[in-house]
């Protein structure tokens, strides 16, 4: 069984592989120019390229990640595992479970800005990959500084990438910057779109001829070609193990019994082979119970079967029996599981959901036998049905941000046997859970803003235009000149059909690209923002009316989801009065362009999709898909949205 390492041993962490002073001059110059044209406003993760790799011939998928901000990254998914998966994502869909098998499961090369804010332990190692002082201007210094190249394998987090593989990422940085800078205007309607019934797609690609200089851009021959995905993957080969049956042979098989066979990786790595690797465990989980057994923590690049018989053997040694059902998660387990089946005459089931494995994994990732294993463990000297009651009760940990819920929990664990010690090594490890005695009362939705109703008959029109949309898409609507900007925040929602669910703000922008003045929930410097200067204030503290006639300002920009950055341009048009008794916080008085298609890749993704050349184009509900391409827009179908609701919505997205 693996240990995970002391934490000083995982911050020093393997020494990266040194790469080309040359070589790494030129990426971080290509850095510098991306970050000045800023392509990814115009570009999202459908603009694909391929670029045909000049040694193997393979064809590698090129995407910029992300749109608006300084946060981005740009992929180069290699064969067979990453084109295979960012195909099947196409295909699919981002699912949870597509989404944790990304970080395993495939093959990518990156290149990624960041302002440091967000450093998890691999990423403080890996931004130690800084520029020289002496290879820029000053004033570049500071956010070229945060530029890291990575290279990803399945079983490992990023890493270093060697010089092999930091040729391939100068390669897709020069193509990328060719593409957008010769090709882009062209053929901007060339998307990444599959459906199942065609695997194939023409997409712009790059091939090197013969003899041509690999570092020249414009010795690459630009085409549109046809990209064929993957096929499904090939199941690597599992031989049957008699001594794996053997080893069961005696137990018998106990009628109308179920287990489940699982297996998830670890959230934090450890170092083998001098590279940090993400340990996975297998466990069962028992339905008669509803427990876990056979917790199994082992390399995640030792073979997969190998795990799960060793996992399943140590659970039927626990309980004494074989159960006459085990689900399994994935082909895999259904061959190493096989043999036995065959011998026992045990059914395998393959083909359903597992109730019990969200709820298992949710607590073996909080469990202590999970987190704190190894020899400097607190459950090292602890009898094993004490661990077991720890185990229990780690997993009902409290979810909540209740100081009460949370002052009971530590309570309990305090009184077994060991459990302050496990306490203090979980807190310290992961920050999972503070003690409410040592923290300021919380910062929940029960301590969110007392809401204030607007009541002034003066009334501000404002006309708001989605930017960049052609034809335009704009809304005139009216709202009390002692509205907060949370209740035009409110009204933004309404008017364009958004969701409320992604971060937000209001920009008082000068004549620079930077807002002067920053309105959001908090006020505060966030991660999500912190690209942002200038003076900072609370929006539900604020009136706008006071707000436009003291500044004198005659618009201001509303900004939602700052990945796809749909930016709303709000025009005050002029005040009126209203004698109607019932003031009404929004009035829609008119508008074109049917309410919005969220995640979509802002903009350019929607034009997309109302020209129908976007992948979500066909999954739509016909009737929206109508409305969408005919601008319809109808007031009667702006709902007002609730206050108090979406105080506690607000606070719950600006805890993270």
């Amino acid at each position: 069984m693996i240990s995970m390492p002391p934490a000083d041993e995982f911050d020093q962490g393997p020494i990266p592989p040194a790469l080309p002073e040359k070589l790494m001059k030129e990426l971080f110059s290509l850095a510098g120019w991306f970050l000045q044209a800023e392509p990814w406003r115009k570009m999202y993760d459908s603009h694909t390229i391929v670029i045909v790799d000049p040694e193997t011939g393979d064809r590698q998928l090129a995407v910029v990640m992300g749109n608006a901000g300084t946060l981005f990254a740009i992929h180069l998914y290699q064969p067979e595992e990453g084109t295979r998966w960012y195909s099947n994502m196409h295909l699919g869909g981002e699912s949870p479970l597509a989404l944790h098998n990304a970080q395993f499961d495939h093959r990518y090369l990156e290149i990624q800005w960041s302002d440091g804010s967000e450093l998890d332990e691999h990423d403080e190692v890996l931004d130690d990959c800084f520029a020289p002082d002496d290879w820029f201007d000053e004033e570049d210094l500071d956010t070229l500084s945060a530029v890291t190249f990575r290279a990803t394998i399945p079983g490992c987090p990023p890493w270093h990438p060697d010089e092999q593989s930091a040729l391939r990422i100068a390669d897709t940085l020069r193509l990328v910057r060719r593409y957008y800078e010769d090709h882009f205007d062209e053929y901007e309607w060339a998307y990444f779109t599959l459906d199942e019934d065609d695997h194939n797609v023409d997409l712009p690609t790059f091939i090197l001829p013969k003899g041509a200089r690999r570092d020249d851009p414009k010795a690459w021959t630009f085409a549109m070609e046809n990209f064929q995905a993957p096929g499904p993957k090939e199941l690597p080969q599992v031989l049957p193990d008699d001594l794996f049956v053997a080893r069961l042979e005696s137990l018998k098989v106990r009628p109308n019994t179920t287990w489940e066979l699982g297996a998830i990786f670890s959230p934090k790595p450890i170092i083998a082979d001098d590279r940090p690797v993400y340990p996975t465990v297998a466990f069962i989980g028992v339905h008669e119970t509803s427990r876990a057994e056979g917790n199994e923590l082992l390399s995640a690049l030792k073979p997969r079967e190998q795990l799960l018989r060793s996992s399943l053997a140590k659970a039927v040694e626990a309980v004494g029996y074989l159960p006459a059902e085990i689900m399994v998660g994935s082909p895999i387990a259904e061959l190493a599981l096989a043999d036995l089946a065959k011998a026992k005459g045990i059914k395998i089931t393959g083909d359903q959901a597992m109730p019990l494995f969200d709820d298992i994994a949710n607590s073996l990732m909080q469990s202590p036998l999970f987190l704190l294993d190894g020899e400097d463990s607190p459950l090292a000297d602890i009898a094993p049905e004490e661990v077991q009651r720890i185990n229990q009760l780690m997993r009902e940990m409290p979810e909540g941000d209740s100081p009460k819920e949370a002052a009971a929990f530590i309570e309990k664990l305090s009184a077994l046997p060991g459990g302050e010690k496990v306490m203090e090594a979980f807190l310290k490890d992961m920050g999972a859970l503070e003690d409410p005695k040592k923290t300021e009362e919380s910062d929940g939705p029960k301590n969110a803003p007392d809401y204030r109703q607007p009541k002034s008959k003066t009334r501000m029109v404002f006309r708001v235009d989605l930017v960049g949309a052609k034809p335009p898409i704009w809304r005139r609507i009216s709202v009390p000149d002692d509205a907060t900007f949370f209740d035009l925040h409110l009204a933004m929602q309404a008017v364009f059909g958004w969701s409320g669910f992604h971060i937000h703000a209001f920009e008082v922008r000068g004549s620079g690209r930077r807002p002067e003045l920053t309105l959001d929930w908090k006020g505060e410097e966030g991660e999500v923002l912190s690209f942002m200067t200038g003076q900072r204030a609370k929006e539900y503290e604020i009136q706008i009316g006071e707000f436009f006639h003291h500044n004198k300002l005659e618009s201001l920009n509303y900004v939602y989801d700052f990945g796809d950055y749909w930016d709303h341009k709000i025009k005050f048009e002029k005040s009126i009065t209203s004698d109607s008794p019932a003031v009404p916080i929004l009035e829609v008085i008119k508008g074109k362009g049917s309410l919005m298609v969220e995640d979509c890749g802002g903009i350019h993704g929607l034009m997309a999709l109302i020209e129908g050349d976007h992948p979500k184009a066909e999954k739509m509900d016909p009737q929206q898909f109508a409305d969408l391409q005919a601008g319809t827009f109808d007031p009667k179908q702006v709902y007002p949205r609730d206050p108090i609701t979406e105080i506690e919505l607000m606070e719950e997205l600006n805890d993270f």
